[in-house]
């Protein structure tokens, strides 16, 4: 059966085959050497019937001559001895020789036609005897007439001898017909011999032919078992195929490889399915099973501090050195990270510029905080990537076990709020998780589903803050001021609702009604007021913005020079080219565009090179700190020499005193705007706002509107 495994190659159809085929050219042969050598033997008996019968006729017909010959001598000496004339002796004398040449020639024929077991000397010895014979006849015809007594002496040794010549004769022939009967029975027997040995045989070719095929059929049948067998664990996530020994090239052999090719992708398929592609760490899915582990363990006692963080000022590495820098630094904090951690510990990344730990074995929260120091410090460390100097930063927050909400979904909640409350004081640091956290999560919860509500149920109001030129001193404009009035908190200051707005999006839906309301409120009002309208970098990122704003226009009316969009760094920041084209476009319809906060980023000169601007707003913060000693006077004095060197207008936020009016004027500023003139106001208010101020004198100026100073925000 050995021999079998050089089959392994061949195509299952044909080892199936195999022994049908076999037994088919073991028939076939066997029945031609078996129809041979019985056609031989046939034919042997035959020629041995034919032979043999003419053999022993001849036999007896000799015998018959010499019989009829002895006669002829008797009749001979009867007839003489009665003393009969009228025989003619010498005739019946050459007849009786005739007879006696006859048998001797028919003797002399069975000399060619014997079979090889006759025997053949005796033939000679006979033809001798009948030629003595013969002779002895001419002498006795010859001595008839002369010495009767003398021939009838010589015929009783003739007679003698012509029966024993006789009984030869009969004898041999009776030898002859036994010796046939006998070749004719072992032929037979050979005949039979070879029908059993045929049986036999075929019974062995059959018994073969049905251990190969029972052989084939077992090793394949092992084979395709343990194909299933192995495909079952593959498909169970088994990274090992048990099937190493099927090195074979048939059918069987391509499902072998079919599977390892299976196996080799489901291992990728498995690998990219709970690792991220990017770092190679575990992804969300797979930090999700740690955390669950790391979870059981602590039924054990053996408690687990998990850390989420995020990259502080990522998004401007990916923004302004493109994202093939930002996936390499990405990857280079993943190995820090690494490097952080000790054996059995997790380092995964959720997605972006998230990552989290699991760190177990936490025998005291001390160990949590030294971790995440040490990884605020390896990650604040400078990167070189790709040629680039690159600083980026890291807030982490913490939270250890045992805690109240002990499951992974509890654990990752509370390390994202103790990581938002790290972000919020400041970046670049780590808080553990605290409970009045959850409290002020449900809260940012709250005034979400309030805020959406807010929106359906029109609970926002426009509030709007003069512009006035500082040459005329008139009011040029109005800035427009979201406020939000809460049917049970009452009116919610904008820097609590915007920067949730912001990160939820809502901020998208919010600028868009500001956008109308505003447009519709300036179209009501006289002397060609402008309308300041706040931007958010998120409102860029949707590209529905041009429309928005047409569609705003289009449906107040008011004419296009009438609205300002104020905008900050922060949108350009983002998407330059992309932010840049809709500018441009929104320019092109005859909006103004104004850079609001300027100074407050680092790279604002680049952006004036980049955009025509039509205004430049300095900071508040810079005016609140408008005195001759301060640095701020410089900056003013810089910013309004530039506008009037660009040809843009420059307009100062937050006034509040005569004195920081003054400074303004004298450095050349354009446009002032605050609570020296007025705080924000609702839209009913504006008319009043712009005759009362238009009424004030050009010097002496003194607040024309008290208000309660109420806390500003963008509109959107």
């Amino acid at each position: 059966m050995r021999r079998l495994s050089r089959l392994a190659d061949w195509p299952l159809a044909a080892k199936m085959i195999l022994p049908t085929i076999l037994l088919g050219l073991a028939v076939l042969v066997l029945g031609v050497i078996g129809d041979e050598f019985v056609g031989s033997q046939l034919h042997l008996m035959r020629e041995l019937a034919v032979d043999d019968l003419s053999t022993v006729i001849t036999l007896s017909q000799v015998a018959d001559d010499v019989q009829a010959a002895n006669g002829g001598i008797y009749r001979l000496l009867t007839v003489r001895a009665a003393h009969v004339n009228g025989i003619d002796v010498a005739a019946e004398v050459d007849r009786l020789t005739a007879r006696i040449e006859q048998a001797r020639a028919r003797l002399a024929s069975l000399g060619t036609r014997m079979p090889a077991s006759a025997p053949r000397q005796e033939l000679a010895v006979l033809r001798s005897n009948l030629a003595r014979y013969r002779d002895t006849i001419k002498v006795v015809g010859s001595m008839l007439e002369m010495d009767f007594p003398s021939a009838v002496a010589l015929v009783r040794p003739f007679d003698a001898n012509a029966h024993q010549t006789i009984a030869e004769l009969t004898g041999l022939a009776d030898n002859v017909a036994r010796s046939a009967r006998d070749q004719v029975a072992h032929s037979s027997a050979l005949i039979d011999r070879l029908n059993r040995i045929c049986a036999v045989l075929m019974i062995a070719v059959l018994l073969a032919a049905g251990a190969i095929a029972s052989e084939i059929t077992r090793r394949t049948a092992a084979s395709v078992r343990r194909i299933a067998q192995a495909t079952l664990l593959v498909a169970n996530g088994d990274q090992a195929l048990r099937v190493e020994t099927l090195a074979r090239r048939d059918e069987l052999g391509a499902i072998v490889e079919s599977l390892r090719s299976f196996q080799s992708n489901n291992a990728r398929i498995n690998f990219l399915a709970h690792h991220d592609a990017l770092t190679a760490l575990p992804n969300r899915a797979l930090f999700h099973d740690r955390v669950s582990l790391a979870v059981q363990l602590c039924a054990a006692g053996r408690h687990c501090a998990l850390h989420c963080l995020d990259l502080d000022h990522f998004k401007a590495v990916n923004d302004t050195l493109g994202h093939p820098v930002g996936d390499a630094l990405l990857r280079e904090v993943a190995s820090r990270l690494i490097s952080c951690v000790r054996e059995g510990d997790t380092v995964a990344r959720l997605g972006g510029d998230e990552f989290a730990i699991v760190q177990l074995g936490v025998t005291d929260p001390q160990q949590a905080g030294a971790l995440a120091e040490r990884v605020i410090e390896v990650i604040s460390e400078p990167y070189e990537i790709n040629g680039h100097q690159l600083m980026v930063g890291t807030s982490v927050g913490v939270v250890t076990t045992p805690c109240t909400d002990l499951t992974v979904d509890g654990l990752m909640r509370n390390a994202d709020m103790a990581l938002y409350r790290a972000k919020a004081e400041g970046r670049g640091t780590w808080r553990f998780f605290e409970p009045d956290m959850d409290a002020a999560q449900q809260q940012r919860r709250v005034m979400e589903m309030d805020m959406r509500a807010a929106l359906a149920q029109h609970q926002f109001e426009l509030y709007y803050q003069p512009l006035v030129n500082v040459a005329t001193h008139e009011v040029s404009g109005f800035e427009a001021l979201i406020r939000w009035h809460h049917p049970e908190r009452g009116m919610i200051s904008p820097a609590q609702f915007i920067p949730l707005a912001e990160e939820t999006g809502l901020i998208v839906q919010m600028g868009a009604w500001v956008m109308r309301q505003a447009c519709a409120d300036a179209a009501t009002w006289q002397g060609g007021l402008k309308v300041a309208v706040n931007l958010s970098p998120l409102q860029f990122k949707d590209r529905n913005l041009l429309n928005v704003v047409q569609q705003a226009l289009t449906a107040s009316g008011l004419p296009a020079w009438r609205l300002e969009l104020e905008i900050t760094e922060g949108v350009l920041l983002h998407e330059n080219e992309a932010t840049l084209a809709i500018l441009h476009k929104l320019r092109a319809l005859g909006i103004r565009i104004s850079m609001d906060d300027f100074g407050t980023g680092y790279s604002s000169l680049s952006y004036l090179r980049s955009f025509p601007f039509d205004k430049i707003k300095i900071d508040q913060s810079f005016i609140r700190d408008l005195s001759a000693q301060s640095g701020a006077v410089a900056i003013v004095r810089a910013v309004t020499g530039l506008g009037s060197s660009l040809g843009i207008r420059t307009t100062a936020e937050g006034v509040e005193t005569e004195d920081q009016l003054a400074r303004l004027i004298s450095e050349g500023c354009t446009e002032v705007q605050g609570y020296l003139f007025s705080p924000p106001r609702p839209a009913k208010d504006v008319p009043r706002l712009v005759a009362e101020i238009g009424k004030r004198p050009a010097s002496g100026l003194v607040p024309v509107v008290v208000d309660s100073p109420a806390e500003d925000a963008p509109a959107s």
